[in-house]
Parts: C-alpha cells; structure tokens; sequence
C-alpha cells in the first residue's frame, strides 16, 4: 500500500481528526485527514498539469503548516517524490542557504520547488539547481478545483529524506511507500500507539524524527496531532510543556537537548499544569543522558508526570527511522563503564560507587522484523562487551539507495547479506547501547 492509499483509508474513517498548527502556544489552523486527503489530490492534479511526471523529485520548502501536509500527500498522490528541505535560518546568510539548497536540489535531481509566500522573494529569484533554473511554486496556487490520483506501488519511492549529519555528511536517503509504511508501523508497535492518543511535538518536518515519527506515524494511525514550530519552541519552550497539558497530549518526541533546553529555560513548572495523561517521551538523536531523563522528571512530578514517561530510542533515516526500543513503563537500564576501557573499544563496568564511570542508557532492542549486529573493521561480528559498527537490516523499511556512495569497503559486502552499516556504538547481549563513538 502506498502512503497516499494509506491516508485514504484513514480519511475513510470520517473520525474527525486530524492535524492542527500551535502559534505561540495556541490553537491555529488545523486541518482533518479527510479533508487533507481531498485537498492533496487537488496539488496533485495541479503537478500534474504543470507537467511533473511519475517518479520525479519534488522539493518541499515549507514551514511547519497544513500547507506542508497539503504538498507532502500532493507529491505523492501525483506519482512523484517528495524531498523535504529546511527553510532559511532566521539570522542566517542568504548566500549560504541558497548554495546548500541548490547543491541538494542537484543531487536529488529536483527541478520543481513548493513553497510559502514567506520564502518566495528568497527562493524565487535565486534558486537553481546548477544547471537551469527550478520553478517555485506557492501551494496554494497550484491545487486545481479537481483531483487526481497517480497509481504506484509499495516499492516504488516515497521520500528523499536527508540525514541528520552526526555521522558523516548529511545525504540523501531514497525511502520507498513500503519502507516508510514499515517504518510507521515499528515505531506505532513500539510505543503502542492507538486512537485514544494525542501527539505534540515542535520537531521540523524535514527531518526523519519530525517527518516519519512525529507526523507520519500519528496521521497514518488516525491520531490527532498538535505541531509547535520549531521558531516557537526556541522562543518559549514553556509552550510546549503547557500545550502538552492543555491538549491532554500523551506522547511527545525530541533529542536529549530538547528536554534539556526546557530545564534551561523553565524554573518550575507553572500552577494547574497536569501532564498526567502523558505517556511517552520518546528520547532519540542524540546520546541519552540519565541524568537529563532523572532531572525531568523530578521538574515535572508535581505536575503529574510519570517516573517512566522517557522511552530512550535508536533510530536513522538509513532505517527509516526506528531501530531500537526499550518496553514501555520501565525504569531505564543504564551500565557504567569505564572510561578509559571504553575509549580503547572494550566495556569494563564500574561498580556503583567506585569512582567516575561513562553511563550507557540502553535503547532496548530492535523493533520487530528488523536485526541489529555489531562487527569489527573487517566486518567480523564483534565479542560482546566490545565496541563496534552497528548494522541494520530487517523489514522492507531498509532503505533501498543514498543519493550518495558508501564510504566504508566493507559496506558494499554488507549490504550484499541486506545488512546496512551505520554508525559506531558499545552493546552487550540484552541490547544496544546509547554511547556511540561516531568515528565515521
């Protein structure tokens, strides 16, 4: 089943639910899956008529908005690609943005371009792809009174989804219908998500945790979801914590540095908050600290957060997404090591008391239908209690290709046996590890 199928089945529901956009905290547009699903089919006819073809990329610089999800589901019922790309910064250089989004233009072959009024003079005038110049076209401008609706498949592409960059480059991954629909499904499994849960979160929709966790996986399972922008996070993180007990909000996501920011910003929490309902704080991107986790939730106990609402994860766009999860409602398994033992790729642990230790908080173990390994250089399986790469496969959700070539010798051997390296990281035989060494 392809993503644009999928939301129509949604759509079918008549639930009622949908996505809505916070300003500054409160209630902005929203839009509901049905009406989402009849007004992407309205971009697409209008890509169409513009003569986008089957197969073809389509880059999406777009704010975190309904218009993003209009030309998200616009792209894909038109048969094409999708390409999610970061707007300009607010205090950026202009000249900067334009040569990163012309050189990943480029490289995903890219040569229509939807985007807000607010970005045009920017990305209006200056924008190419090396070669020629590319078409910036507003979304609202391009959806026609009828709809249309290009037939693919699950294998055929879905998404370019850039990488993050913590271990190397960022680059294109090329996700198809069915490793993203996998993906979805692993990360609801995992966090056990049904239709009496409500999502709110301020991650950017061009990244893999915004996109694929915090936008995808919700819609596609008829969850309603509350989306801050990220501008409004980094101006009031209170916000998100106060929408989180307004709306009733039950599962949230961000990287250790999110929640952290919080604590930075935010003394205590504000009279009559009541985050009792939330469930799930997922804790990914970045190395876990328990400390972090610890703190949090001492913050926020008297407002009624649970002692076991984080649930520390391993993921990556090269694995559309979710690799590893902890069971949910669990203290955190944390091991000390020493330090000097893990830096030479050996874990030695530190009994508690006995002096300075590097803590790993576990990431549990891969989702179901997916394998996780650690190897040696030589692409040997690495001894337990030692440090090695990480490699992935499993599920249709591996991704097919990069819009890149794999650095590493042994990756071509890997990837014969369906196994993708990814990153460096220390593991034992219960599960993987937060610590990664990032060597690549």
């Amino acid at each position: 089943m392809t993503l644009f199928a999928a939301l129509g089945r949604v759509a079918a529901q008549g639930s009622g639910r949908g996505m809505h956009v916070l300003r500054r905290g409160q209630d902005g547009d929203a839009l509901s899956y049905s009406d989402l699903f009849a007004e992407a089919g309205r971009v697409a006819a209008g890509l169409l008529s513009r003569g986008v073809q089957p197969g073809e990329r389509v880059a999406l610089v777009l704010p975190t908005s309904v218009d993003f999800a209009r030309a998200f589901f616009g792209v894909l019922a038109a048969g094409a690609v999708a390409v999610p790309l970061p707007g300009p910064a607010p205090f950026g250089s202009s000249d900067a943005y334009l040569r990163r989004t012309s050189a990943a233009l480029r490289r995903s072959r890219v040569r229509t371009v939807l985007t807000a009024q607010g970005m045009l003079p920017l990305l209006g005038p200056g924008l190419s792809d090396g070669a020629r110049a590319v078409d910036v076209l507003l979304v609202p401008e391009v959806a026609e009174p009828s709809a249309a609706h290009v037939a693919r498949t699950a294998s055929d592409p879905a998404v370019v989804q850039y990488t993050s960059g913590t271990s190397s480059e960022p680059r294109g991954v090329v996700l198809s219908h069915g490793n993203v629909a996998a993906g979805v499904e692993a990360i609801a499994h995992g966090t056990r998500l049904t239709g009496t849960d409500v999502g709110c979160t301020w991650l950017p929709l061009f990244h893999d945790m915004g996109l694929i966790g915090s936008f995808l996986t919700p819609l596609l399972h008829d969850v309603d979801i509350h989306l801050l922008t990220p501008e409004d996070y980094l101006r009031s993180p209170r916000d998100w914590i106060r929408a989180m007990g307004r709306l009733g909000a039950t599962f949230t996501m961000a990287p250790d540095s999110g929640y952290r920011y919080v604590l930075r910003r935010d003394a205590a929490p504000p009279a009559g908050l009541d985050l009792s309902r939330w469930r799930i704080a997922v804790n990914g991107a970045e190395t876990v600290d328990r400390r972090l986790q610890d703190a949090f939730v001492e913050r926020f106990a008297p407002a009624g957060l649970s002692e076991n609402v984080f649930l520390p994860a391993y993921g990556l766009a090269e694995a559309t997404l979710a690799v590893a999860f902890p069971p949910l409602g669990r203290p955190a398994k944390v091991l000390r090591a020493d330090r000097d033992e893990l830096n030479r790729g050996r874990y030695a642990p530190v009994p508690s008391g006995a002096g300075p230790c590097r803590e790993l908080v576990s990431v549990g173990t891969p989702v179901r239908r997916t394998e996780v390994r650690l190897t040696t250089a030589s692409g040997e399986p690495a001894a337990p209690g030692t440090v090695g790469a990480v490699e992935v496969r499993g599920r249709p959700s591996r991704a097919p290709g990069t819009t890149t070539t794999p650095r590493r010798a042994v990756a071509s051997s890997c990837r014969a046996a369906g196994w993708r390296p990814v990153t460096w990281a220390c593991g034992t035989t219960a599960s993987c590890t937060s610590w990664a060494a990032r060597k690549r």
